[in-house]
């Protein structure tokens, strides 16, 4: 912020004539807290971040502060500019004041064929001058089911002709029952 009368002490003396009006007397108060951390790819699928594990550039990070009222949802909720993640997958939010945040990473940002393997949006509350270092979100490769050797449509096919055929069966096995009757003179 912009002291009045320089000297950024948090004080201005300002003349204010009757019936005059004075504009420019404002104060700022920025924030100490700080949120932050990295988006990468979970390879073992632990949400932890592991030494060797890759981080994931270009993720939309966003934080929404609660307001004064610490309430989500009112009217003073306010959104703060979104952080995309850099080359090493991290992303920072500084200046911040205390209070209730609800951070996201956007999902649809993140590469097709990954999933989550953590929350992908998480309440954070920041006390004054904290920072809050703990903002992971770690993504996944799609698991894929395995090949059981027969796709779908072959199953069909042989549930069909596995039917056909015991129908088939039971209709030879009554005509020869019939048979088999008659030669006995058992005839119904």
């Amino acid at each position: 912020s912009v002291d009045y009368d320089g000297g950024a002490d948090g004080s201005a003396v300002a003349v204010v004539l009757s019936g005059a009006t004075t504009s420019g007397v404002d104060f700022g108060h920025r924030g100490t807290g700080t949120v932050g951390d990295t988006v990468w790819l979970d390879e073992d699928e632990d949400g932890s971040v592991g030494e060797f594990e890759e981080p994931i550039a270009g993720a939309d990070v966003t934080l929404t502060w609660w307001g004064f009222d610490g309430d989500q949802g009112t009217g003073d909720d306010y959104t703060l500019p979104v952080r995309i993640t850099d080359e090493n997958g991290y992303y920072r939010y500084q200046s911040l004041p205390p209070g209730s945040y609800t951070l996201t990473v956007d999902t649809s940002g993140i590469t097709i064929g990954l999933d989550p393997t953590t929350p992908t949006t998480v309440l954070v509350v920041l006390a004054a001058g904290a920072s809050n270092m703990t903002g992971d979100f770690g993504f996944a490769v799609e698991a894929e089911l395995p090949f059981t050797g027969l796709a779908a449509d072959h199953l069909l096919l042989a549930s069909a002709l596995m039917i056909g055929l015991g129908a088939l069966v039971f209709a030879d096995t009554r005509k020869r029952e019939r048979k088999f009757k008659i030669a006995l003179g058992r005839i119904e």
